[in-house]
């Protein structure tokens, strides 16, 4: 479901290579040996999930209107769409955009086109993207994953920390669970040997 997100628009990789770079040869300075995870793994961990943000931002479900489909959208299709757009918005009446070709790599080598479509609520009209994986309408791997960050932003305010701790817990298993194929493997590589030399540093 689509949403205004409040996160930054992604940067280039040479600013983010160089602000990890000062971050990384602080770390040994600024600390000492210590128990339990390192400094320098928590800071990649952050510097990954930037990166995996980076990417979900820009593959974020949208209405896209090419490269279009050569044939038309079926009844059959449409009272497919119908049926799983219902498990997220209800039995609503749905504008359904054009069928257009291709997938990101995210949504898997399965998916061969999408669609978006638009949910006519009450008070309210949200956008939906289903992806055509293996020859049927479904929720796309993308599109799920979005849906559970907008879950998971609602309880981003805690107010205990077992709540806080639960909260970085789920969000931590969401970044998990995004698709990397897309991700840039250079700066996944950077990323790694940057957390080896810090902790070897720090030694």
């Amino acid at each position: 479901m689509v949403r205004r997100t409040e996160l930054a628009a992604p940067r280039q990789s040479a600013v983010i290579a160089a602000v990890m770079g000062v971050l990384f040869a602080s770390i040994p300075a600024l600390s000492g040996p210590a128990n339990g995870p390192s400094i320098c793994d928590e800071v990649a961990r952050e510097s990954l999930d930037e990166l995996i943000l980076r990417r979900a931002i820009l593959i974020e479900p949208r209405r896209r209107d090419s490269p279009l489909r050569y044939l038309n959208i079926s009844d059959e299709e449409v009272r497919e769409i119908q049926s799983v757009a219902a498990e997220v918005v209800g039995k609503v009446l749905l504008t359904i955009g054009p069928v257009v070709v291709g997938c990101s790599c995210e949504d898997g080598s399965n998916c061969t086109g999408q669609v978006w479509i638009l949910a006519h609520l009450p008070n309210d009209t949200v956008g939906l993207l289903l992806s055509k994986i293996e020859g049927h309408w479904n929720i796309g791997k993308v599109q799920r994953w979005w849906l559970r960050d907008a879950d998971l932003r609602i309880r981003e305010h805690c107010s205990s920390t077992t709540e806080c701790d639960a909260f970085t817990r789920a969000w931590r298993d969401h970044m998990d669970d995004f698709p990397q194929c897309g991700l840039k493997k250079k700066e996944m590589a950077y990323i790694s040997e940057a957390a080896l030399r810090c902790n070897r540093k720090r030694r």
